[in-house]
């Protein structure tokens, strides 16, 4: 390749708009995901879930949670958690999102379910 055609094809730029397109993508999708997560859980999932991180982390049920375990509730709740349905908040959520949403962000999705299935998280 001549030094002319290097200068047209420049791949370190290249590299770095998918980069940040890709860390977009993975923004975007987290951001609808917690907004799902926060706005159509159901409320009794929610308390069936709270009653059960307490036991998981041996508080009293009676105890309101620390702004610590608040947060790591919320992780747990959006991608540990398994409904009364058999499923996680992050299945319920790709389901809900097959129909509507781009292949781009669907594989974003797929990207989390996967690493959240590798983590031991989801199982």
């Amino acid at each position: 390749m001549t030094e002319e055609n290097h200068e047209l094809i420049n791949f370190n730029e290249i590299r770095e708009q998918k980069q940040l397109q890709s860390d977009n993508a993975i923004c975007d999708f987290y951001n609808q995901y917690f907004f799902f997560v926060n706005r159509y859980t159901n409320i009794r999932e929610k308390v069936r879930a709270s009653h059960l991180f307490k036991e998981l982390v041996n508080l009293p049920h009676e105890a309101p949670l620390s702004d610590s375990h608040e947060q790591l509730f919320f992780q747990w709740f959006a991608f540990e958690y398994v409904t009364i349905q058999g499923k996680t908040l992050l299945q319920l959520f790709l389901a809900d999102q097959a129909k509507q949403k781009t292949e781009s962000f669907l594989i974003q999705g797929a990207f989390f379910f996967d690493e959240c299935t590798r983590a031991n998280y989801c199982v």
